[in-house]
């Protein structure tokens, strides 16, 4: 008897031709022998779905100067074991010569100049939208991850 799976809809992939799909290259003593291409996948995103990934995160993304207390923004720090990611909820702004400082309940950010995008934490029903809007955009673009001149 076969059951139907469903697959989650998701950017345009293809397989890594560096490693033929297994995720597994050439070994080394730090790494093992996990493929750098496509981190040890077996597939990476095309230009296609690098473009629509890209547009998926300027949606999700607003300026440090439109920011509001009780907003949450992404954060990336280093840690001694690699990169840390968390969540940070804003307390307070501050501004001082012409420089924003963003008061966290983890942590400050300071010296920015407003400009600076940061991906704010959606709600399900913003990412669900948000999701279909760049797959949406990723239809409309050409092999190259250009947008069709029609």
């Amino acid at each position: 008897m076969e059951t139907a799976t469903e697959t989650k809809p998701a950017f345009e992939t293809e397989t890594c031709g560096r490693c033929g799909g297994s995720g597994r290259y050439s070994y080394c003593q730090m790494y093992g022998d996990r493929c750098f291409k496509c981190a040890g996948k077996g597939k990476h995103l095309t230009k296609r779905g690098l473009a629509a990934n890209k547009f998926l995160r300027t949606l999700r993304s607003k300026p440090a100067s439109e920011l509001k207390v009780g907003d949450e923004y992404q954060s990336e720090g280093f840690a001694p074991l690699g990169t840390v990611t968390q969540w940070v909820k804003v307390v307070a702004l501050k501004t001082e010569n012409g420089h924003l400082t963003i008061e966290g309940d983890k942590h400050a950010y300071s010296g920015l100049d407003g400009t600076e995008m940061l991906r704010i934490r959606q709600t399900t029903e913003t990412l669900a939208s948000t999701f279909a809007a760049a797959m949406e955009y990723q239809s409309k673009l050409t092999k190259d991850g250009k947008p069709r001149k029609r």
